[in-house]
């Protein structure tokens, strides 16, 4: 798993939740410019990206859409991080797998490992297909 998130704070609680669940975190990076070097770096592409939308230096948005032109990025699920979670349909129509309203806990965490990794969501998650923790 990548984690993106300008807050320090927000991307330790998220490495710690990973850990519980028996994730592992390959990258924590404080910005989403960072991030088309850092998947660039890996020897194999990551599980899932949690990109933060708004940051100091980038934008989340922008930065998935420079990552989906990429054809080996394509299909990376990438689900957005954001207490904008009024914009579902934005995120979605610019390509993220989901979204994960802030503040989060670890359950919303779980929800997003068991949607990314076996496609199931409960009904409450779905949005016009989709997912929103």
């Amino acid at each position: 798993v990548v984690v993106v998130d300008d807050e320090k704070m927000i991307r330790r609680i998220v490495e710690r939740y990973l850990k519980r669940l028996g994730m592992r975190v390959v990258a924590s990076l404080e910005d989403g410019d960072m991030l088309a070097d850092s998947l660039a770096s890996l020897e194999e592409p990551p599980t899932l990206v949690l990109l933060d939308i708004v940051m100091r230096r980038s934008n989340g948005v922008a930065v998935l859409e420079a990552i989906r032109k990429d054809p080996r990025w394509a299909s990376l699920p990438i689900y957005a991080m954001t207490s904008n979670v009024e914009r579902v349909a934005e995120y979605k129509r610019v390509g993220f797998s989901g979204l994960v309203g802030k503040p989060f806990d670890k359950s919303k965490l779980q929800s997003v490992v068991r949607h990314m990794t076996t496609g199931q969501a409960d009904d409450a998650q779905l949005s016009g297909g989709f997912f929103v923790a």
